[in-house]
């Protein structure tokens, strides 16, 4: 009884090997060894969009800039804040709406312009924190704590100008959403001042497979 029992555990063994044909060719996936490792060059190019995606955006909702001429003419003839303020007044115009219904236009506008200046900020970051910063990435910064600058003074004087046309808007409320845009400015400032840091370390070798791309599709 032992040899024919054994005999048929050979043989029930052989048949279900037989059943599996495909069994010889089946791969064993171990975590870590089958993922994909992450391509460094690939990954400064995605850094680098976020950043030029993010700082045009704020760009595209800041207020225009004046030009060098205007703004030194203004300056020269001292009527600069009240240039500004009749931009915040036309800003407020072109809502269409009385004081009190603009209020809650120029607030989504003040929130949208944050929300894009902290994706900068976060995009800021990631640069400075990237394999190989480059010096355009402190030019875009610079740029976009301009941008956020202009921010804060439009919503602020529109807000302002709400306040004075008798909208629920309390002096307290303008100081926050100028502290707001203040703070906001301060963090991409640290971005910028991290990334002149990177540079100025020793450069890292270079990668195999790098060759000689760096940034220069940037």
């Amino acid at each position: 009884m032992r040899a024919g029992a054994s005999l048929f555990g050979l043989m029930s063994g052989l048949v279900l090997l037989l059943a599996l044909p495909g069994c010889a060719s089946v791969k064993v996936s171990i975590p870590g060894l089958s993922a994909k490792t992450e391509d460094p060059l690939e990954a400064r190019h995605t850094e680098r969009m976020a950043l030029v995606e993010a700082t045009e955006a704020l760009d595209a909702r800041a207020p225009k800039a004046r030009s060098r001429s205007e703004t030194l003419s203004r300056l020269l003839l001292g009527d600069y804040g009240a240039a500004a303020q009749k931009d915040a007044e036309a800003y407020v115009a072109a809502l269409g709406e009385t004081p009190a219904e603009a209020l809650p236009a120029v607030m989504r506008d003040v929130d949208a312009a944050l929300e894009e200046a902290r994706r900068v900020a976060r995009a800021g970051l990631s640069a400075s924190e990237a394999l190989t910063p480059i010096p355009a990435d402190i030019s875009l910064l610079e740029g976009a704590i301009t941008d956020v600058g202009r921010c804060r003074s439009l919503y602020a004087d529109a807000l302002d100008t709400l306040r004075e046309a008798g909208a629920p808007v309390a002096k307290d409320d303008i100081r926050q959403v100028k502290a707001a845009f203040s703070q906001t400015m301060a963090d991409i400032g640290n971005a910028a001042d991290r990334v002149a840091e990177r540079l100025k370390e020793p450069a890292a070798p270079q990668l195999a497979g790098q060759g000689g791309r760096g940034d220069a599709a940037y």
